[in-house]
């Protein structure tokens, strides 16, 4: 089952697991009213079909006096980083076709199917030029979020509340720790399937160097509500105003991020799934026992 949240007027679709789905929300979560347009809009349209193209960029409007449409954000080893598509570059043409709004592109993109190799005429600092683009093949919600995530330093958290245990200001309070940060709502079924295993892992690594944060979006009394009622035992945080939600891209619950001690993603569920669990278990034992790990990504999300 999927459901769709209002994150501002992008289209977003939030699937509340991988194996197993929750209900809708009672309440759409709102996304803060300056967040940008919700990255990779082209890859989560759950009613395109599995051939349809895909790009994997944050689209947005140009400036109001400009043509084409910009280019916000490009996701890591997606096709069009391939490409050399770059953030702030504006799209004019597809295949000769001119290119006024967002959802043009899209529609451009997902009918050229998957495998075409289209033409994008592109304006970077005012010069245009002409790049080949291999459209790719949407991948699933879960593995969007790892392209992106994945191998990169952690985004900072922005205007969390306290609603039990230590919750610091930013990430780097958690410098030298691993942490499992887990994105969770009162209403989803899911999340609460989870609580077992998060209890589980709390008991498992307390005082060893490992921290536990679960981040809902969920007014402060019911999160305060909901921690109580199911016996929370970790640190608990309001994210009243979506902002660490939106950094985080967490718009399917619930997710969890595991961030090792210099403050790198190292791994990531979305949904609950018990190979992957399995999986972040083994992951947090090899950095508590010091296994060397891969660089951080670079400036551009690439291992360097």
């Amino acid at each position: 089952m999927q459901f769709r949240i209002g994150f501002g007027s992008a289209l977003t679709l939030a699937a509340c697991a991988l194996t197993v789905a929750c209900g809708a929300p009672s309440e759409p979560v709102k996304a803060p009213e300056d967040s940008q347009p919700v990255l990779f809009p082209e890859g989560m349209d759950p009613d395109a079909p599995q051939s349809a193209g895909w790009l994997g960029a944050e689209l947005a409007l140009a400036a109001p006096d400009e043509p084409g449409v910009r280019v916000a954000a490009v996701l890591p080893r997606s096709p069009a980083a391939r490409a050399g598509l770059q953030a702030q570059d504006v799209i004019m043409s597809i295949d000769g076709e001119t290119m006024n709004s967002p959802d043009a592109v899209v529609m451009k993109i997902k009918g050229a199917g998957a495998g075409k190799r289209v033409a994008f005429g592109v304006r970077r600092a005012g010069k245009d030029r002409l790049l080949a683009v291999t459209l790719g093949e949407r991948p699933s919600e879960g593995q969007l979020v790892e392209q992106a995530y994945v191998g990169a330093k952690a985004p900072d958290f922005q205007g969390l509340v306290g609603v039990q245990g230590q919750v610091p200001a930013s990430i780097g309070g958690y410098r030298g720790k691993v942490v499992l940060v887990e994105f969770w709502a009162d209403w989803c079924m899911v999340c609460r399937m989870l609580v077992p295993t998060m209890k589980q892992w709390h008991r498992r690594w307390a005082g060893q160097g490992v921290e536990i944060l679960a981040i809902t979006t969920d007014t402060l009394d019911v999160a305060v509500r909901s921690s109580v009622e199911q016996e929370l035992d970790y640190a608990v945080a309001a994210d009243l105003h979506g902002k660490t939600s939106v950094a985080y891209h967490a718009y399917a619950l619930p997710s969890v991020f595991l961030i090792d001690q210099q403050g790198v993603v190292r791994d990531l569920m979305v949904g609950f799934d018990e190979r992957k669990i399995a999986e972040l278990e083994r992951t947090v034992d090899a950095l508590l026992a010091g296994a060397p790990q891969a660089p951080a990504a670079g400036p551009e999300g690439l291992a360097p």
